[in-house]
């Protein structure tokens, strides 16, 4: 029979062999939690990594960005995939609308088609016929008539192509639209580097009167001059230094171009090859 004093060093034993389990358990856990730690990190630091990789690659010029999507475009081509090499080339010209080679290629595909410049069969173009001209013909009796409803589409009313110009591919939201036109270097309006012409949807006919009266003359004030474009009154200006402005409203749309002069040019001189750029402006839908 054992007694009280023989149970001791037993009881002792057990208190210790609990204690050493449950020792091995923390370090079990803590083993646990710096593993995991240690893999989160890593997983981290590597994601940190990638992400850092993906932003130096997306971080690129849009000129450069510009001529890698034309890469692309050339390569879907000639792969036969004609959709998607649309789709890039437009991108391309949309980043850089001085990239010759995109636009090019774009209007060879699209057949000269009015998104990228238009043709002498363009009824909204300049070609040969001078009926096809907007800037030419009978002026309306009322120059707001057919310019007060919305239109389905703003590139509707920018021109499709100028004489003088390698024009850009517009681009538009629901209440602007753009295009911008290089001039080229030996024809009539080489004074000029680019040209850009806008049209806004003002809503109704006094917001775009104002628009002309009060953001064009304050944004060009120089070398102010009242014009007429297509037998509509428009105003003629520039900011001094580089750039000229005719600006006039139809209805509820007002339209401006804005050009570019080349080094060393007078802006103020460009009142002319300005009128005649704005003359390209639809004059009926």
């Amino acid at each position: 029979m054992m007694t009280s004093s023989d149970q001791k060093p037993i009881s002792e034993q057990l208190s210790r062999r609990a204690l050493r389990k449950r020792l091995l358990w923390v370090a079990g856990v803590a083993g646990t939690v710096v593993l995991m730690t240690a893999i989160m990190f890593g997983v981290w630091a590597l994601t940190a990594q990638t992400e850092s990789r993906d932003a130096q690659i997306t971080a690129v010029d849009p000129d450069e960005e510009s001529d890698l999507l034309l890469e692309q475009a050339l390569a879907a081509l000639e792969s036969g995939d004609t959709s998607a090499a649309v789709s890039l080339l437009e991108k391309a010209v949309t980043l850089n609308p001085l990239n010759m080679a995109a636009r090019e290629r774009l209007n060879s595909i699209n057949g000269g088609g009015s998104s990228t410049g238009g043709g002498d069969d363009d009824p909204n173009g300049s070609g040969d016929d001078p009926g096809s001209d907007p800037g030419s013909g009978e002026t309306p009796t009322d120059p707001d008539e057919g310019f007060l409803d919305p239109v389905s589409d703003l590139v509707l009313l920018l021109p499709a192509s100028v004489e003088g110009y390698d024009m850009g591919a517009p681009l538009a939201t629901q209440a602007d639209a753009q295009v911008t036109a290089e001039a080229e270097r030996s024809g009539s309006a080489a004074e000029i580097r680019i040209s850009t012409f806008y049209v806004h949807d003002l809503g109704d006919k006094e917001s775009a009167e104002a628009f002309v009266a009060n953001q064009m003359h304050t944004a060009f004030p120089k070398n102010s001059s009242d014009v007429t474009v297509n037998g509509v009154d428009a105003y003629f200006g520039t900011d001094g230094t580089s750039l000229a402005v005719v600006s006039l409203s139809r209805g509820r749309f007002a339209m401006e171009v804005i050009a570019a002069v080349q080094p060393g040019v007078s802006p103020g001189a460009m009142l002319e090859l300005a009128v005649e750029a704005a003359e390209a402006f639809p004059t009926s839908l």
